[in-house]
């Protein structure tokens, strides 16, 4: 619904969302993967999050035009799968090895509650601001988010004990 906004053909939006999407957040997967098995995937969690949501922000900003929505419809699916790669490499990390499929498909079928409500949520904000204030929307609850989850390790981490550590 947002593609008019833009001017982007209907051919477009089917290229950029299909098989070309695909590829992309593909690509994105296997960087974030390569990234997370080289820093704390905690972080990378938070840090693609937040590039995700500077994506939407520049979206929302930035001209409405056909190129800038294939610019930046790539570049916020290059990051979702960046997040992608993180989210795996974090729950993988903290299942550990005991019942590890159960685990991991339970953590990732629950995943997609917030999904669900962040898709109903979109299309409110949409309804009500258009297109940027959907933008803006998510990215703010994005980057709300990342701060929380930063909160909580910060506070985890000063509850251990030094003898947990």
């Amino acid at each position: 619904s947002i593609a008019g906004e833009w001017g982007a053909s209907a051919n477009t939006v089917a290229l950029i969302t299909g098989v070309l999407g695909g590829v992309i957040s593909a690509v994105g997967c296997i960087l974030g993967g390569w990234v997370c098995d080289r820093m704390d995937r905690k972080h990378a969690y938070v840090w693609f999050g937040i590039l995700q949501a500077g994506s939407g922000i520049a979206m929302a900003l930035l001209p409405h035009t056909q190129v800038l929505f294939v610019v930046w419809v790539s570049i916020y699916t290059f990051t979702c799968g960046l997040t992608y790669a993180a989210f795996s490499a974090f729950v993988l990390e903290v299942i550990g090895k005991g019942a590890a499929a159960t685990k991991y498909n339970a953590l990732a079928s629950l995943s997609n509650v917030p999904i669900y409500y962040m898709t109903n949520l979109d299309g409110w904000a949409h309804d009500h601001w258009n297109s940027a204030g959907m933008f803006f929307t998510e990215s703010g609850l994005a980057v709300g988010s990342a701060m929380l989850f930063i909160a909580l390790v910060k506070m985890l981490r000063r509850r251990r004990s030094p003898s947990q550590a």
